[in-house]
């Protein structure tokens, strides 16, 4: 009997590690950039390396995950600039029941996210329109608990999902500030149609003064004191609503609109956002628009609008291209300069089974035309 036990126990832990598993990922980009020069008067070209986003550090990062049925980890490090740091994602999850996710920690939610990545943006983005416009969160914003939060998703079926999350608690904050920084979104896919998004984010505004917090100090057993944020009672909310389109093959289009529902003067500013792309065998067509309207003395509505192509060749190589520009008054409304924007990139590549590289030319033209070669790397397992 005792020996059947025995086994038993031995089977259970065995099936118990069957849905349990540690895995290990990597990503990392470098840029060298051997020649850029922005077009200013008497300016000097310069070297660098860095990454897309401006670091001066190439990008070495990995990512460590725990995955079981109901709990685990993720850890994204990097060594950017030779020191260990967080990149990403630092989390922990718990699934209570199916349905239901529960993440603590430095925590993105990518699920309904609407991003529109190309081109430049994979490149030297300040090279661009695109560095002044961005991509990622470009329709639809991802779950972003900032510094460290708290994030809870509920999918009760296939076609609904609802998350929220509160974020920006890395240090002690009021409890009556938490949905002061605060974000919630929804999102309802309709079968051989699309997807409708909703969402409401909400940021508090700057610090103005602070309370205190007593803690006990098991060492002296003394209470210490810690200076709690006390934050502007105002906030700034911005609401977004989006339509992805999936009903026709090789076709994506998303579609989406952002406005701020605070009541200063930003609340004036509503950006309509479109984002397309159409795969045609080799060939992969990307189209991109923004108009934004202003309700607000000394500015005008503008617009940004861009178009490019990826073209994979035989043998792993790739080339791409983009060309975009931002109307004088979108420059204004941003205050990214007093003239109109056109940028322009082209860039081809190698492919390899766990990374590439490749080799560009960008060119940004307002009351200056500037330039830049970068040169790119990437790893990925």
């Amino acid at each position: 009997m005792k020996k059947a036990l025995a086994i038993l126990m031995i089977l259970a832990l065995v099936g118990t590690a069957a849905f349990a598993e540690i895995t290990f990922g990597a990503w990392g980009r470098g840029l060298f950039v051997p020649v850029q020069n922005s077009g200013a008067s008497d300016e000097d070209s310069t070297a660098t390396t860095g990454v897309s986003w401006g670091n001066p550090n190439p990008r070495v990062g990995m990512t460590i995950k725990g995955v079981s049925d109901n709990a685990g980890f993720q850890i994204d490090w990097n060594s950017d600039g030779a020191s260990f740091g967080i990149s990403d994602q630092n989390k922990i999850w718990v699934k209570p029941v199916s349905m239901v996710t529960l993440s603590i920690g430095r925590v993105f939610d990518d699920t309904l996210r609407g991003n529109a990545c190309f081109g430049a943006w994979d490149w030297v983005r300040g090279y661009s329109v695109v560095n002044a416009i961005g991509s990622e969160d470009f329709v639809f914003g991802r779950i972003d608990t900032q510094n460290q939060g708290f994030v809870m998703s509920v999918a009760p079926t296939e076609a609904f999902y609802v998350a929220a999350s509160f974020n920006d608690l890395k240090n002690y904050q009021k409890s009556e500030n938490l949905f002061g920084d605060f974000q919630a979104q929804a999102g309802y896919t309709i079968a051989g149609i699309g997807q409708v998004r909703a969402g409401y984010k909400a940021v508090q505004q700057d610090e103005v003064a602070a309370s205190t917090v007593y803690s006990l100090n098991t060492t002296t057993g003394e209470l210490d004191e810690t200076a709690v944020a006390a934050k502007d009672e105002s906030v700034d909310g911005t609401i977004e609503v989006a339509f992805k389109l999936t009903a026709v093959e090789n076709l994506y289009v998303d579609a989406g609109f952002r406005m701020k529902t605070n009541t200063d003067d930003y609340a004036d500013v509503k950006d309509i956002n479109l984002y397309a792309n159409y795969k045609m065998d080799a060939l992969k067509v990307h189209a991109i628009g923004q108009y934004k309207m202003v309700d607000i003395e000394g500015l005008d509505n503008g617009m940004m609008i861009g178009a490019g192509l990826d073209y994979a060749l035989a043998g792993g190589i790739g080339f791409g291209a983009d060309v975009r520009y931002m109307s004088e008054d979108m420059a204004k409304d941003l205050d990214k300069g007093a003239d109109a924007v056109t940028s322009f990139f082209a860039g081809v590549t190698k492919g390899f089974s766990n990374g590439n590289v490749g080799v560009g030319v960008e060119v940004i033209n307002a009351a200056d035309t500037g330039y830049a070669i970068p040169i790119r790397m990437e790893y990925s397992f």
